[in-house]
């Protein structure tokens, strides 16, 4: 049957058509023009069924959840009549859908980032054997899959819920006085990844400047980041149209495959195992050690590798946008996406972090590229492709984090001049903040780690699982089926989990013990 939706604006389920008792009604919504007239002919339209004692399969009086026949209804479904400026949104939405391999090597791009350069340190702080590299192989595979489970859940949530974003689906079944903690979270998750992108700039800046014979002062950690974010990141914390940025993220894929092939041919050549090309060009500290310490990948450090993959695979407040953006949107489709790019995310971190920890071992650095000799030429380029695509992409993510602050402000990010001073006011603040974050710490695994551990558990395994709890309970209390049975279970098991990472993570990664 010929599906019939509400127009643009109003709230309510979509439903098939019907022929009510009075021609009239389909007349008028045969003719709706605007909102306004939408919203009576849909008065009229539940008032004839109910006097002829229709009811609908979804239900006039409430919009409930979609049953297992008809879930996506609600996104996939299209109306039939729109005002030219719905019509011109919805032939702009067709245009942006994607197929699942290209959503697959979207998500790709939006999951792979810095971090691969800082895992091979989380695996030297347990243990400087070369056979640590099997279980921390196993806890990239585990996190890869865990994390991809609990971003297909969110996704989920959202289509059992009818609603379009985490933060939405969390005020469905959670309340919206506690919302702002998702907000909260993905917050500091942005912050950290600007303050990553200025630790991970500062220490190639400073390396290349060196290599380029720059002056003294540029060649130094402190130098190098007041330079950089004072002539670059600050001017460009303030652009407003970001359009033109956008393909750096597909320069960023490449540039990953780039550091990440050159450590693996580092590594399978030997170039700086001792008699190497490049390994009396290494200071001692930086140079290759294995089973000195020994270790064990049990002990607490490890607590901070999970912090760190946490953080690596953490973009589930897009889930939903990918799922709405999946031509041919199904749940089988999305789990094939979602397959697909963290399938390939995973790949890409354990080649990164395998070679790198293989390379050097226990000395292996939170910045890995500072293992590297400033005059590997390899290196040379990867440090400068690496700066080329954070500037690019800084503002990206810069733009979330100043947005969500001002959100968070009273009143919020205000109208008019007001708004404009405000987010002026904001710019400054932040960038000047992260700035004396970053000259404060010079741990970039830290960085990784802490919020990764905490706000990244919250969002990636505890909030998903309770909004699943919630969402699915009243069908819990009939009669529920083994699956469903198994999914809470496992939601429960994931709230436990998330807690305890957090907490634990968080120790660890502050060496508490």
């Amino acid at each position: 049957m010929a599906a019939f939706a509400l127009p643009r604006g109003l709230s309510g389920p979509t439903f098939p058509a019907f022929s009510p008792p009075r021609p009239a009604t389909l007349g008028l919504l045969q003719h709706v023009e605007s909102v306004q007239t939408a919203r009576e002919a849909l008065g009229r339209l539940q008032r004839d069924a109910a006097s002829a004692g229709f009811r609908h399969p979804l239900h006039w009086a409430r919009p409930a959840r979609p049953s297992q026949q008809s879930q996506g209804a609600l996104w996939r479904r299209k109306p039939r009549s729109r005002a030219p400026a719905a019509v011109a949104e919805a032939q702009e939405e067709t245009q942006q859908l994607g197929t699942v391999p290209v959503m697959g090597v979207n998500l790709m791009k939006n999951i792979i980032g810095a971090t691969v350069l800082s895992l091979a340190s989380g695996v030297a702080a347990c243990s400087d054997l070369p056979g640590a590299v099997v279980p921390g192989c196993f806890l990239v595979v585990l996190c890869g899959a865990a994390l991809g489970y609990t971003f297909a859940l969110v996704a989920r949530n959202c289509e059992l819920l009818g609603v379009r974003s985490y933060r939405e689906s969390w005020e469905k079944t959670l309340g919206p006085k506690t919302a702002w903690l998702v907000s909260l979270c993905s917050l500091i998750m942005a912050g950290s990844g600007c303050l990553q992108y200025i630790m991970v700039l500062s220490e190639a800046g400073s390396s290349l400047a060196a290599t380029a014979g720059l002056p003294s002062l540029l060649a130094t950690r402190s130098g190098a980041m007041l330079a950089i974010v004072g002539t670059i990141l600050l001017p460009m914390s303030f652009l407003d149209n970001l359009n033109q940025l956008k393909f750096t993220s597909v320069a960023g894929i490449f540039g990953v495959f780039y550091y990440v092939f050159a450590m693996f041919w580092r590594y399978i050549t030997g170039a700086y195992a001792p008699g190497g090309q490049f390994y009396k060009l290494l200071l001692p500290a930086v140079q290759p050690s294995f089973s000195v310490t020994g270790g064990s990948m049990l002990s607490p450090p490890v607590l901070t590798l999970l912090g760190m993959l946490t953080s690596a695979y953490i973009c589930h407040y897009n889930a939903p946008k990918y799922y709405q953006e999946l031509k041919d949107r199904s749940m089988r489709r999305f789990y094939l996406t979602v397959l697909l790019g963290f399938g390939g995310s995973t790949l890409i971190y354990l080649v990164g972090f395998t070679s790198s920890f293989l390379t050097f071992g226990g000395h292996s650095s939170s910045f890995i590229f500072n293992n590297y000799a400033s005059t590997d030429g390899l290196f040379v380029a990867a440090r400068a492709i690496m700066s080329f695509v954070i500037i690019c992409t800084y503002p990206l993510l810069f733009v979330g984090l100043c947005q969500g602050a001002l959100e968070l402000l009273p009143g919020g990010p205000g109208v008019g001049a007001e708004a404009q001073k405000r987010k002026r006011n904001m710019t400054f603040g932040l960038v000047a903040g992260l700035t004396a974050m970053a000259l404060s710490t010079k741990d970039i695994g830290l960085v990784i780690a802490l919020p990764g551990a905490v706000t990244g558990s919250m969002l990636a395994y505890v909030f998903p699982a309770l909004i699943h709890l919630k969402a699915t309970a009243a069908d819990a209390a009939k009669a529920p089926r083994l699956g469903l049975r198994l999914q809470r279970s496992l939601s429960r098991v994931l709230v436990l989990l998330g807690c305890a990472t957090a907490v634990l993570g968080a120790a660890s990664a502050l060496k508490v013990f």
